[in-house]
């Protein structure tokens, strides 16, 4: 029986499928957990939360922060009213707003629920996967120096990437802290790009349930278009497949040159998501 999430050789892609984005669903919820507990653990404090709901989990990690949130409901069949007022209740009790990024591969209850219960649409997002058998599509080197940088260069790396994401806006200071915490989380691997011995960019890897999840990369203006990000997406993905995974999985904005340029290296996308959210 094909693991879900390998590679159908006669269609040379994954096929999508609700078991498949119930394995990527719950590899990201539980990567949200462990954020949670690094934000604890950086912070010295007890704020983060998760809870487990459903086929998915509920996690609490500040007010305005944009990964408090609940991931993989539904995929294992109807959503009760019970349990989504026991998610509403645990963002409710901290001041949040309720956020569910919610794959249309869920039951279909589960939007009419949303609807029901007046919660708006906030965003849509697209999950492409790669089969880490298949590694050859990635293309050749461009030459970038790139390595994987311990815990004393994390808040160089969260600053490199920040300001890759801003380009040259003022840097939040809530984005620089949250890649902080990313870069410490225990199932994190993040990697710095070099040019010329400086550096030009970074990502992260993070290891769940023998799926690779990447995010957290981002370019220094000055270094664009120079193949760091695909040098990047290179050295993560070979980590990963070292490390067992055999899926390796990227979510982006539908159309984005970020979707672009993963397509471009053998993702395809397996679902979208559209986050509901309800304020009180």
């Amino acid at each position: 029986m094909r693991k879900p999430g390998c590679l159908d050789r006669e269609a040379h892609m994954i096929l999508s499928s609700r078991e498949l984005a119930l394995r990527l669903e719950t590899a990201d919820a539980l990567n949200q957990v462990e954020f949670a507990r690094a934000y604890n653990e950086f912070h010295r404090s007890s704020e983060g939360a998760y809870k487990k709901i459903n086929t998915g989990h509920a996690v609490f990690v500040g007010v305005d922060s944009p990964l408090t949130q609940a991931f993989g409901l539904g995929l294992g069949g109807p959503v009760t009213d019970a349990e989504l007022t026991e998610l509403e209740e645990f963002f409710r009790q901290r001041g949040a707003p309720a956020n569910v990024e919610t794959s249309h591969l869920a039951d279909m209850s589960l939007t009419r629920m949303f609807m029901d219960r007046g919660y708006r649409v906030s965003e849509y997002s697209d999950v492409l996967a790669k089969s880490l058998e298949e590694r050859d599509s990635l293309g050749t080197s461009f030459g970038n120096d790139i390595r994987e940088i311990g815990p004393e260069e994390a808040d160089t790396f969260a600053a490199v990437v920040t300001e890759g994401f801003v380009e040259g806006g003022p840097i939040p200071a809530s984005l620089a802290d949250l890649l902080k915490v990313f870069f410490r989380q225990s199932n994190c691997a993040c990697f710095g790009a070099f040019r010329g011995g400086k550096p030009a960019g970074g990502g992260a890897v993070f290891i769940k349930e023998g799926v690779a999840l990447l995010a957290g990369a981002s370019t220094l203006p000055s270094y664009r278009n120079l193949g760091v990000q695909t040098d990047l997406l290179k050295a993560r993905i070979d980590f990963a497949a070292r490390a067992g995974c055999d899926l390796a999985a990227v979510t982006t904005a539908p159309g984005s040159v970020s979707q672009r340029n993963t397509q471009k290296r053998g993702f395809n996308i397996v679902y979208s998501r559209t986050k509901y959210t309800l304020e009180w």
